[in-house]
Formats: structure tokens, sequence, C-alpha cells
């Protein structure tokens, strides 16, 4: 039995004795045990394990043994910690529900917090009773619809039933933002809180090291303004509970996160202890191993007895599988296959085949010594000698001499088996218990010759998922007998493109490729594509005809000339048709005051003038007073949404008549300043608007307006609601009607 100050047992009589591993066994690793210590040695003294390279074929840190401690140089610093609990305090006082979104161990992590913190019917309890954190359900960690569609019509519900001040908080866990199964679930969610005008916010938990290079999830949140955790770099997902990733659930219901980093911490001590039968995690690395390779038990069933630590279960499982199964360094496969299993409930399910079965597997059981509700059964039924017999014994009493039998009983048989034994559980041992297993992979990685920290298999069905995804948007446009596509997506901010040019060629210029070919496959021949006047850059003569010189000044304009191009080929080679509408600066709302702009953050010059006047912001910001117009700002022509929507209705209908490819401005033809639109909306609105000026933003032209005669001429397009005052004046609507845009009551 290997005994910690803490409490922690690990008791290994039933897997190392004379009729299982013996000692000549362990004696023969002698050299091998060496070996690991180099490895740990060079890991904690320089961050990097011997061998170890990103999937792009890079040095990688690997900082996992950094975790269990809090420093200013650290990866969990004092401030995180702050942050963590300004989160926690806030949710507790503003968030009814949070859904926490992610997959693999950005949820395994979680989950097991959640489920040891707050049970199994945490979300039945009352505010009062769960002490004001919120309830919290998870999602991501599939793609189900009938479960999304559960929980989407459990927060309804919720919502219907607290009314207006009910809300919810979406945490959004993607290192990159591009994993499917968070990424899906967390769009369909937020797009169901809109539609049903629920209050939300938004926290994303991504990669925030290269905000020059921001992944996607980074990218939107630093456009929405969402609060943002760090997926630390050198750490992988499988041992990321100890970090932002799983203490943001942590924060959210008030699970004790110093208690767990001080578990872990503990166990970390232990874990550098040279005598093996000191060391739980290299002495359970070492026995394991030695009854995967010498006797064949390549199977490991991971069975605490508790209901709250079925997730830790399947947090081993992963944990387990990404960090052992793989090809070692002898180009031989390496791995122990794990099952998840919970006492007792699996005794009446899987120990048949345990105990019966073939002999290759070995038991962890993870055990608690004294539980919180220890609740006694009755002697409700005396008369049956069997039910009698139960009387009076506590029903965790019943958990824990149910492990015990097991354990003996296989035993038995010389069925090899290990108990981990805790006093209670609690913050401190839970860290205890997870991150001996997180040393206990890395010490069985270095005997069997693998790469502990990568996961190369994993890429294997990324590289064909993609492609397949692609036909499957095939299929739906042919299920749908779609025969055009209006194509409005794109990110399409010009300051932002001129500063990370990355994120808007992948998402307008390789976005549009695959629509567009994947419209091809289905048949599709018609395309309306959403352009921009960003296309001309400076124009040497305005008004701007469509035949001017195509000479972008900003990274968003070459993105939108791209698909342009692409259009253009796939036209003359393939026989489609597409119309480009070379939008000028679309604005207003629909004259209903049911529709209008609502961006996050909001870019938009009426849009931002009007929040000015409303006291949302402080002032309207004029970029450059130097420009060659008449009073030095710039000029743009602004066009009625409700203009653009007609446009775009008639350019489809030309085409599905037999028209030729085509290219169409779509603008007033009326050029007005931005000291113009200002003076405007001064007029509109009857308030008086604080302005400030400030420098000019890279790539912004000085003047654009357009010639429309063309679409006019040849579509009939005739605007109707372009006046300037009437663009102004039906925003104005909007925006008064929908003080928070879309989420307003």
């Amino acid at each position: 039995m290997l005994r910690l100050q803490s409490g922690f047992e690990l008791d290994y009589a039933n897997i190392y004795n004379e009729s299982c591993i013996q000692e000549r066994d362990v004696n023969n690793f002698e050299r091998a045990i060496q070996n690991v210590w180099r490895h740990t040695n060079i890991l904690r003294s320089t961050g990097f394990e011997e061998g170890h390279v990103s999937k792009d074929g890079l040095p990688e840190p690997v900082l996992f043994y950094q975790l269990p401690y809090i420093s200013e140089d650290g990866i969990n610093t004092p401030d995180m910690l702050k942050r963590l609990y300004e989160l926690r305090d806030y949710a507790r006082h503003n968030i009814d529900t949070v859904v926490s979104v992610g997959i693999g161990g950005s949820y395994l992590g979680s989950k097991v917090i959640f489920d040891v913190q707050c049970g199994a019917f945490w979300n039945n309890l009352s505010t009062e009773e769960r002490n004001g954190y919120p309830r919290m359900y998870f999602a991501g960690f599939n793609v189900d619809g009938d479960y999304l569609a559960g929980l989407i019509r459990t927060l309804e519900y919720q919502a219907q039933k607290k009314g207006p001040d009910y809300k919810v908080m979406l945490v959004i866990t993607s290192k990159s933002g591009s994993t499917i199964e968070p990424m899906a679930n967390f769009m369909i969610l937020e797009k169901a809180l809109q539609d049903r005008n629920i209050n939300y916010e938004v926290v994303a938990v991504t990669d925030v090291s290269d905000d020059e290079h921001p992944t996607i999830l980074r990218a939107m949140a630093l456009e929405n303004n969402w609060k943002t955790y760090s997926i630390p770099y050198g750490v992988g997902g499988r041992f990321s509970v100890f970090t932002e990733v799983g203490f943001v659930t942590a924060a959210l219901v008030g699970f004790d996160i110093e208690g767990f980093l001080a578990g872990a911490a503990s166990m970390d001590v232990a874990c550098q202890e040279e005598d093996i039968f000191k060391n739980p995690a290299l002495l359970s690395a070492l026995l394991k191993y030695i009854a995967s390779e010498r006797y064949g038990r390549i199977i490991e069933v991971f069975m605490p007895y508790s209901d709250a630590l079925h997730s830790l279960s399947d947090w081993y499982v992963q944990l387990l599988s990404e960090s052992l199964g793989k090809m070692s360094n002898t180009c031989l496969p390496y791995g122990r296959t794990p099952v998840a299993a919970v006492g007792t409930m699996d005794m009446h399910a899987q120990v048949q085949e345990h105990q019966e079965g073939r002999l290759n597997k070995v038991v962890q059981f993870i055990k608690v010594k004294d539980w919180k509700h220890n609740l006694i059964v009755p002697d409700t039924y005396s008369e049956y000698e069997r039910l009698h017999s139960l009387s009076d014994v506590g029903i965790c009493d019943i958990l824990n001499i149910a492990l015990d039998a097991n354990r003996e009983a296989l035993s038995s048989d010389n069925r090899f088996n290990m108990t981990i034994t805790v006093p209670t559980l609690n913050a401190f041992h839970l860290g205890e218990i997870m991150f001996m297993h997180c040393w206990a992979v890395y010490f069985e990685s270095i005997f069997a010759g693998v790469d502990a920290f990568d996961q190369p298999g994993v890429e294997v069905y990324k590289r064909l998922i993609g492609p397949k995804l692609a036909r499957a948007k095939v299929d739906i446009m042919k299920d749908h007998n779609v025969t055009g596509v209006m194509h409005f997506a794109a990110h399409s901010q010009v300051g932002e493109s001129m500063v990370n040019p990355a994120i808007y060629y992948e998402n307008n210029v390789v976005g549009s490729y695959h629509l567009i070919e994947s419209a091809r496959a289905a048949g599709v021949k018609h395309f309306v594509f959403s352009s921009t006047a960003a296309v001309y850059g400076e124009p040497e003569v305005v008004p701007i005809r469509e035949d001017a010189q195509l000479q972008p000044t900003n990274v968003y304009g070459r993105t939108k000339l791209m698909i342009e191009e692409m259009l253009s080929d796939y036209s003359s080679i393939y026989g489609s048709t597409y119309v480009a509408l070379r939008y000028f600066n679309a604005a207003g709302a629909d004259p209903s005051g049911t529709i209008g702009e609502d961006h996050h953050p909001e870019t938009h010059l009426i849009p931002l003038v009007l929040d000015a006047a409303r006291g949302k912001r402080e002032h309207i910001t004029v970029f450059g007073t130097d420009y060659d117009t008449a009073d030095g700002t710039c000029v743009r022509d602004y066009i009625h949404v409700n203009d653009l929507a007609a446009a775009h209705v008639l350019a489809m209908d030309y085409l599905r008549k037999g028209g030729e490819s085509q290219v169409f401005n779509l603008g007033s033809g009326n050029g007005f300043s931005v000291k113009e639109i200002i003076e405007t909306a001064k007029e509109v609105t009857g308030i008086d608007i604080p302005v400030q000026y400030g420098e000019r933003r890279a790539g912004d032209p000085g003047t654009l307006i357009a010639s429309s005669e063309k679409i006019k001429n040849l579509l009939g397009w005739d605007p109707k609601f372009s006046n300037v005052a009437d663009v102004i004046k039906d925003a104005w609507k909007w925006h008064t009607s929908h003080p928070d845009g879309f989420n307003s009551k």
C-alpha cells in the first residue's frame, strides 16, 4: 500500500504479488526507470519533451507540469484567478443559465468538475438553493440534433417562465474556432436565442497568443467584444482541466479552484519521488505497462464507485487513448484500450466479463471513504429477512462494501486490479487523482516509446471530413432543387483587413470558393454576389462606372475582386452565369422599423452616428479631415437596404431568363461627406451629436460615388428609398425602437 500524507492511497496488492506481477518483473525495469527520470528532468528543466513536435513538424513546448502552481510568470497566474472570480461574481448576479459548448478535453474535464461540485440535480434546484450560481448545461460534445433541440426547448421554457430578465451565457471553447462539433452547436444555439429574443452573452475560451493573426474564435471575440479566456500554449486538451479551460466552468459553479490546484501540487511533489513505491504515478504506470506487455492485460477498466465520478471515467478514456494509443519508436503500435465503468451499476453489466472473460484486463478502482450524504436504509420491511439485513446500514457503506467484494472476487482468480482511495470527495482530492493520472500516462509513454502529447491518428479523419461536408452541401442543394445562389456573407471591415488579412483571405476567398464549387457540383447555374465599391480603390473619374480601373487599396476590396474573378472564370469555363453587385454604402433599415443593422462591433457610419445621438457612445469619431473633398472628410454614396434587396431579386430574375454574366454598381449617384451625414442626422434626430476628429484609417479612399445607370437601363432598377434623409430616418426608427438590436424586447 502506498500512502501519502493527504490520505491518498494506492493499493497495488492485487496486481503486484507472487501470482501476478512479481518483483523480478519490476527489477528488470531499472534502466527503463532511469530513462524515465532522464526524460522527466529534461522536460521539467526545458519545457520540451525529447522528440515531440507539433502537427506542423515544429518544436512545441510541453508545460502540463507547471499547471498546479500559481505564479506571476506561470500559466496559472494571480491575475487569472482574479478574472475568474470576477466572472463568478458577475454570473451569480446576472446569469440564469450557462451553456458550456466544447468537445474533447474542453468538455470532459469541465464535466468532471461540474459533476463533483453540483451533482445530477443541480439544474432542478432553486436559485437560492444554488447560492445564486446559474444552471449549467453542456453542448458541443456531439452533433446530435435531438439533444440540441431539447436544450433549446429547455432554454425557451425557462425564458418564458422568468420573463424578460432571463439571460443565458454561452461559453464556447475551441482553440482554433473551427472545430466542427462545438462551432456548429454554438451557431445553432446563438441563432435560436436570437430568434426567440432571449437575452444572452458569449464567453470565448480560445488561443489568445497572437492577436496579429488571431484564430477564428479569437477574431469573433474581438469583433463582438466577448469576454475571453485562454487556452494556453503547450498544454494539450486532455490536460486542460487544470487551466482556464476547466476553471471557467469551475468559477461559474463555485468549485474550489485553488483547492483543486493544491491537490494537484501535492500529487506533483509525490510524482517527483525516485523510489517507485513512494511515487503513485510512476508505480501505476510501470505496473500497467508490465501488465500489458508481459501479461497481455491490454484493456484497462476504469471504475470509480460514485455516480459523481462517472464523467471521470470518460475523461480518463480520452487521456489514456490520446496519450498512449499510437505508433511507438520501434515502429510497432502501442496502446491499452480504456473502458469506462462505474460502480455499482456496472457490477450488473460488465463484471461477469471481468470475472470470467479473457485474462486481458486491469481494473482500476476509485474509492471514496467518507461521503457527505451516507443515507441510512430504514427497517421498513423487517418481515423480509433479505431486506431486513440492509436496514440501519449507510447506503455509501453498501457502495464501498460492494467495491471491496468486487476486487476480492477478481483477486481470487488472479485478475489484475488496483484501488485508489481518497478520504473524501472534494476539490483537493479530485486534483490529486486527476494529476496523478496525467503524470502516469507520461511515465508510461516513456516506457512504451510513444509521444504522449501528439495525436496523429485524429488528423486522418479530419482530412476526410472536409470533403464529405462539401459533398453534403452539394446534396442539400440537389435535394432542394436549388437553381440559384445569392452570396452575401463576408468579413467586411476595411481597417481589420489591413491588420489581419489572413482571416479575410480564408473566410472571404476560400469560403467563397467552397460555396461556388459546391454550387457547381450541384448543377446550380446562377449566382448573385454581393461585391463592393472597394474594388475600385481611389477612382480617377467620379461617378464611378463599372468599366473603371480596378485597383483596391485594402485587403477587403482585394478579396472581393478575387471572388469576382473566380466567378468570371467559372462562367467562361463551366457555363454558369453570375451578377456581381458592387455595393456602395448600404444603409438604413426597413421602413417598418422591424429590421435593421445590429453589428457587434458596429463599424458603419450612420449607426455609429445614431449611437452617439442615443448616448450609447460618447461621440462619433471622424477619421481624417484632409481628403481632397469639399470639407476634407470622406465622401460616400449611400444606398438604402430595401433598394439593395430589390436589385438582388432583379438580378436573379435576369439570370434565370437567360441573361449573360454582368457586373453592376449599386448606389444612389449622390455623394455625402462624413460631416454632411452627421449634420443630416442632427436634423433628423433633433440632437446635437458630439464629434471628435482622428487620423485617417489605412485603406480608406477619399471619394466613392456610383454611376448606377447600367443596372437601371438593363434591369429597370428604380431605387425608391435612397434620399439620404430618408435613409437616416428609417435607421433612427429602427435604433430607437430596438435599443439593444435584435435582443430588444
